[in-house]
């Protein structure tokens, strides 16, 4: 069930319709049944599994109990988007039950190899031959022009998603350069076409979130070499980048920048008239001037940043448990991760031998907190299969040490 779900994610917005005037895709109704049998059928050791999940069902409960004692209505679409998230962050559990046993291990693995490469496939498919998304404004996307958007119509989203398969391939990419027959890795070949692609959604966020994250990596890691490789093929790409016209293309752009601080100002607007509990998840609203007031906008439910959509609509009670959350996560694997960073072993089978593990789902969760804070991308349904289940993969195969 999950591979039809990251198939159909792929396909991200060909997939989708309205529902009580919010968006709903395909694969949030295949999610919503997946989870449903999963749970019915391992309802003991599920619970077990979800504690913090409960939690954040709570949170948005109190959420929504601060916005009916202060009067204000309960609507459809609201509830839809939180059972939405609660239903995809309900794939980690999931993940990480199935990852443990060895053999589904090993099949998921290999089902994100290639499912990694349809990634790919789609995002140079739309970059040559649709290149021009004008025609998709009067449907309530941005007019993209020569950016890379796979079929999810959205370079920033995609470049997200391109960083995580760069994660999952990092340590063929590493072999790469230090292996004689490097030239027979296919993984590694894979990895260097995926930050080609970064390049060419000219999304500042990925690039951001890639530097980032990749001089970390190189000096955690200590790949100083290696790293100076990439940065250096990291230049050259972006000097090659084609300039071609709009101003999508233009990394100086300002246009955007005014448009996000004008989303930021509206969250903590939102979130100054209930600072404890929020105005309830989601039932917050963009109220963005439209040109055209007959257009239907996709990002009426969200903010140029998770994590003040999470503040504005649940408060500092919602933001505290999220970051305590985030924080129990990356300290449980502190230890592992010192412990691991001098692997002895063959850095092409690094996640067979399960060193990788840990270090992938925290990259995988840290693309997600600096990209989150640019768009609302960790709310983003089709990338939400992905990043989930990459946290839960790493959960489920972290080596015992």
């Amino acid at each position: 069930m999950w591979l039809v779900l990251a198939w159909w994610s792929i396909l991200g917005e060909i997939f989708r319709f309205e529902i009580a005037g919010l968006s709903v895709r395909l694969i949030d109704v295949w999610a919503g049944v997946m989870v449903l049998s999963y749970w019915l059928m391992h309802i003991r050791k599920s619970w077990r599994q979800s504690i913090w999940l409960w939690g954040v069902a709570g949170i948005v409960l109190l959420s929504w109990w601060g916005r009916w004692s202060a009067g204000e209505p309960l609507d459809l679409p609201g509830v839809l988007y939180a059972a939405r998230v609660m239903v995809y962050l309900s794939l980690i559990p999931i993940v990480q039950q199935l990852a443990s046993q060895a053999q589904l291990g090993r099949i998921w693995g290999r089902s994100i190899d290639w499912l990694s490469v349809v990634v790919l496939l789609t995002g140079w498919l739309q970059y040559l031959l649709l290149p021009d998304l004008h025609f998709l404004y009067q449907f309530g996307y941005d007019p993209h022009l020569f950016r890379m958007t796979g079929f999810w119509w959205d370079p920033n989203f995609f470049g997200l998603m391109l960083l995580l398969i760069w994660w999952w391939f990092l340590p063929q990419v590493y072999t790469f350069f230090t292996k004689a027959d490097w030239w027979k890795n296919w993984k590694a070949w894979v990895g260097l076409l995926c930050m080609i692609s970064i390049g060419l959604t000219y999304s500042r966020a990925s690039y951001l979130t890639w530097l980032l994250l990749t001089l970390a990596v190189v000096q955690l890691l200590r790949w100083r070499r290696v790293g100076l490789i990439w940065f250096a093929l990291a230049g050259l790409i972006y000097w090659l980048l084609p300039r071609a016209a709009g101003e999508g293309v233009n990394l100086a752009r300002t246009s955007t920048v005014v448009a996000r601080l004008d989303s930021w100002q509206q969250a903590l607007t939102a979130w100054s008239y209930a600072p404890l509990t929020g105005v309830g998840f989601n039932f917050f609203r963009f109220q963005s001037v439209q040109a055209d007031a007959s257009r239907q906008m996709h990002a009426l439910y969200g903010v140029d940043n998770s994590w003040l959509l999470i503040l504005a609509t649940t408060g500092l009670a919602g933001a505290a448990y999220v970051w305590h959350l985030i924080y129990q996560f990356f300290f449980g694997r502190v230890k592992q991760f010192f412990e691991l960073l001098d692997y002895p072993g063959n850095l092409s089978e690094a996640k067979e031998s399960g060193w990788w593990w840990p270090i992938m789902g925290g990259l995988s969760l840290l693309t997600m907190l600096i990209g989150s804070s640019f768009s609302n991308a960790l709310f983003y349904p089709p990338l939400m299969v992905w990043w989930t289940s990459l946290v839960g993969l790493s959960l489920g195969k972290v080596k015992k040490l």
